[in-house]
């Protein structure tokens, strides 16, 4: 009766470490399980986007930087284009050559939190606009100023939509660049 006290005891432990080992297995599983899957979904996506890509003639893809101001009306407007600026405070324009700027400063009013849309055109030199996406901001501490900040391209055009929502309470007075990837319409 002395042995089996003891060996009941030893049985119980061990059972109850089978089964913490198996409900840390199972969690394990599953988040591993769960990651794939999402991994999966993220590579199919990039393989739609590739494959879009790839379509285009791969010898007449270009990609074009083009630098603009984005400044909250509060602070001092750096004017990178002064002449031929747009008169509509929600279009904008590039000009292609030496430093490809956007023109003029993109304003936001202070105290805004609503979203705003603007449009830049992208000059008819660069080429037809496949895509484009923001590669750099300085200063880079001003990102969290914005709850959204991105851009795309508006389908069939030469226009990106640039999307701007600051956070309550944001001041913002910043650099940024734009890549867009252009075919050129020559064969």
């Amino acid at each position: 009766m002395k042995k089996l006290i003891p060996a009941a005891i030893a049985a119980t432990i061990a059972g109850i470490c089978c089964i913490i080992a198996a409900y840390f297995c199972h969690f394990y599983y599953m988040l591993y399980r769960h990651t794939e899957t999402d991994l999966g979904r993220q590579l199919n996506s990039f393989d739609q986007r590739l494959s879009r890509l790839e379509a285009h003639k791969a010898r007449n893809l270009a990609s074009v930087d083009f630098w603009g101001e984005i400044s909250s009306t509060d602070q001092l407007e750096k004017t990178l284009w002064s002449s031929g600026a747009s008169t509509n405070k929600d279009h904008f324009e590039t000009s292609i050559g030496k430093g490809n700027q956007i023109y003029p400063t993109i304003r936001i009013p202070v105290g805004s939190v609503e979203k705003h849309e603007y449009s830049v055109h992208i000059s008819e030199q660069a080429g037809h606009v496949v895509d484009a996406w923001f590669s750099q901001a300085e200063p880079y501490r001003d990102l969290a100023a914005f709850d959204q900040f991105h851009v795309y391209r508006a389908d069939g055009t030469n226009t990106l939509k640039l999307i701007a929502q600051l956070r309550t309470n944001s001041l913002i007075n910043r650099r940024f660049r734009i890549v867009v990837l252009c075919v050129s319409d020559s064969d």
